[in-house]
């Protein structure tokens, strides 16, 4: 009902991250007191198969499981789950304030390895690239530059999808612009979005919508175990800026 209340059931573990201006503040501000619901409910029915949708239920920080790789579970900043005419729909809601969406795949494999020579991250990004790309890092040194958290949140997405009996899922990257966010930073990661979908969707262009956009259908294959074996996936992103005008 309230921040307080986010704060304390699905804010981040750390202080620091839960700042004015910061992406995890942003978020709950957005959906609690802003109106984020009816941004979303709008930028998805301008998609035709999303007609009638109405959002039902929203879980700030909710865990996932998308393998049975040994590790922490995906963390969704915001899962929403939602209702049309046409069945269940799940969006996963990663809220952005000029932060990376962690580091190039070669730079993460590299850090895990870095860490323990046992590490399962090799293992992880090569089941997730061949679900989503169909080829691995080793194989493709082009998929080297692309960002990990996407493709995570892509797959935590999914297997959420598989829970709720979802054949339609939303990637959506609610992106916020503040007094402390630097615009050259914003435009990094609107580049690193867009190589993600750019190879997740090759050809797939954006439906715009005032400061948003949405891209899809493209139907993601799983492991029919922990992700669903067919899901149409759509890709968006939606801008609020905080700054005085």
């Amino acid at each position: 009902q309230t921040l307080a209340d986010w704060r304390t059931h699905g804010g981040p573990v750390s202080g620091r991250h839960w700042a004015e201006g910061r992406s995890a503040r942003e978020l709950a501000r957005a959906w609690i007191e802003g109106d984020a619901e009816t941004q979303v409910t709008a930028l998805l029915t301008s998609a035709r198969t999303f007609g009638g949708l109405v959002l039902d239920r929203g879980i700030a920080d909710k865990e996932t499981h998308f393998d049975d790789i040994r590790g922490g579970p995906r963390h969704h900043d915001l899962l929403v789950i939602g209702r049309a005419p046409s069945g269940t729909v799940v969006i996963g809601v990663e809220g952005n304030a000029d932060e990376p969406f962690d580091e190039p795949l070669d730079a993460w494999v590299m850090r895990a390895e870095a860490r323990s020579e046992r590490s399962p991250a090799p293992e992880r990004l090569d089941r997730l690239t061949t679900a989503f790309f169909s080829t691995t890092l080793d194989e493709d040194p082009l998929l080297a530059p692309l960002r990990y958290q996407p493709l995570s949140a892509l797959a935590g997405m999914l297997a959420d999808a598989r829970e709720q009996d979802a054949d339609r899922a939303v990637l959506l990257v609610h992106q916020f612009e503040t007094p402390w966010t630097d615009d050259d930073l914003h435009r990094r990661n609107a580049e690193d979005l867009e190589a993600f979908l750019g190879r997740l969707m090759p050809g797939v262009e954006h439906v715009d919508v005032d400061s948003a956009w949405i891209a899809g259908p493209h139907v993601v294959a799983g492991d029919g175990t922990w992700l669903p074996a067919e899901t149409e996936v759509y890709v968006a992103e939606l801008v609020t800026s905080t700054r005085p005008i």
